[in-house]
């Protein structure tokens, strides 16, 4: 969808732009595939930077293209600047675009005057902004419920299957579980930011984060498992097999938490005699 949602952003863009006869339609169309994002939170927060950057940029850039186009000690000069009043301003994320647009100015006035370049700059950038925001928010808005409970699933079949091969003692590789988690917690902080599930029952955002910090100390638990098995093919003693017996005991209460099925003949707290 996002890729279908920046084109049809771009179209829009390319029909104002001619409606306005702007003349430098690629820097709309520039401003609304940066902003566009995976949510419209993002895609604010995208633009915001874009249109701060652009600011200062074409400010600093409007005064040394006034004084002297093209020169270059003033390019030099004024890209220390633009870099030093990002940081000043902790505009960080805005750097690259307000030394790009300064850059603009100063070699690219094409016999324009610097301030009507400068207007325009900061113009393409408000409309391709403008352009991103409601095109996301309006056409296929994001569907997060959806992508958190397929994460949640995939977190579920993850963990059982993991359990399946700790029981027959194959190896335990957790990169999937890893993704799982990462994917879930990304989903939950965009709901955060930009809609609030409900409140009570299974789907809650309280429950769903509940159940991500259980996953999450599963996972914790079984890197340490997983730690252990390596030292006790070479060493083994009564105190590893007690630590061994800890985390699997802490896997089984998270489990019961989120009430899986466990494997056949799983028998959790037993699991320290599957060793000699």
């Amino acid at each position: 969808m996002r890729n279908i949602k920046t084109a049809i952003a771009i179209l829009v863009c390319l029909i104002i732009a001619n409606l306005l006869k702007l003349e430098y339609p690629f820097y709309v169309t520039i401003a609304t595939v940066i902003s566009m994002e995976n949510s419209v939170t993002n895609s604010f927060t995208a633009g915001k930077n874009r249109i701060m950057g652009t600011l200062l940029g074409a400010g600093i850039g409007l005064f040394f293209a006034t004084l002297d186009p093209e020169n270059v000690l003033l390019c030099a000069l004024g890209i220390i600047l633009v870099i030093y009043g990002c940081n000043l301003l902790k505009w960080n994320k805005s750097i690259s675009i307000a030394s790009i647009v300064f850059l603009a100015i100063m070699l690219n006035l094409d016999g324009d005057t610097p301030l009507y370049y400068s207007l325009n700059r900061i113009i393409d950038t408000l409309i391709g902004v403008g352009v991103a925001i409601v095109v996301n928010y309006f056409v296929f808005p994001p569907k997060h419920e959806v992508n958190i409970h397929h994460a949640r699933k995939l977190l579920s079949k993850e963990t059982v299957s993991i359990m399946e091969r700790l029981v027959s003692n194959e190896d335990l590789d957790l990169k999937k579980l890893k993704a799982y988690l990462k994917k879930l917690e990304k989903y939950l902080d965009i709901s955060k930011e930009e809609f609030h599930l409900g409140n009570d029952g299974d789907d809650s955002e309280e429950k769903i984060t509940e159940e991500y910090q259980s996953y999450k100390l599963i996972y914790e638990h079984l890197k340490m498992i997983r730690r252990l098995d390596e030292e006790l093919i070479h060493n083994s003693d009564d105190s590893q097999f007690i630590i061994y017996n800890y985390h699997i005991n802490r896997i089984q209460n998270e489990l019961e938490k989120l009430g899986l099925t466990l494997p056949y003949g799983m028998d959790m707290k037993m699991k320290i005699g599957l060793f000699p």
